[in-house]
């Protein structure tokens, strides 16, 4: 592949959705390019603002507050598996959600109550699961069930 159809298959890419640099360099070095070549494209994606981690990073933050009430690890591994710079993910880990996470956790877990019928008080530790694989921590789930328990005996 030359150096210009990578350009263009690149663009295709990017038409569709927003990529991260580690992402578009993965792609780059499937293609029949030596190393010269890719960095030389990176560099011109990046000095016409075509790649951005942060904004990319952003888009996929906005994502996950508007999408699903997912927990701050879901969207961790997330930035991770998009290949978002590690300076930016670190960024976002030490960021301060206990707040947001809490509501979004209880949140969930009384339409978890809800919908599965289930019983609080007999499964809680099948809850404690459910909020775990959504991406909770330990500190955030215990919280959140802590403060439900005393809702429910309030």
């Amino acid at each position: 592949m030359t150096s210009k159809t990578a350009y263009a298959a690149c663009l295709r890419k990017l038409n569709r959705r927003d990529y991260s640099y580690g992402e578009l360099r993965e792609f780059l070095l499937t293609q029949d390019l030596n190393s010269a070549e890719i960095e030389e494209l990176l560099k011109d994606f990046l000095l016409n603002n075509y790649i951005n981690d942060r904004r990319y990073a952003q888009s996929i933050y906005n994502g996950w507050l508007d999408g699903g009430l997912k927990g701050k690890i879901y969207l961790l591994l997330k930035l991770k598996k998009h290949k978002v710079a590690e300076e930016i993910v670190n960024e976002y880990t030490e960021a301060d959600f206990q707040e947001l996470e809490l509501s979004r956790a209880k949140l969930l877990l009384e339409k978890y109550l809800k919908r599965t019928g289930t019983s609080f008080l007999e499964n809680k530790m099948k809850i404690y699961n459910y909020l775990k694989n959504q991406g909770y921590s330990p500190r955030v789930i215990n919280t959140a069930l802590n403060e439900c328990t005393n809702d429910f005996f309030e």
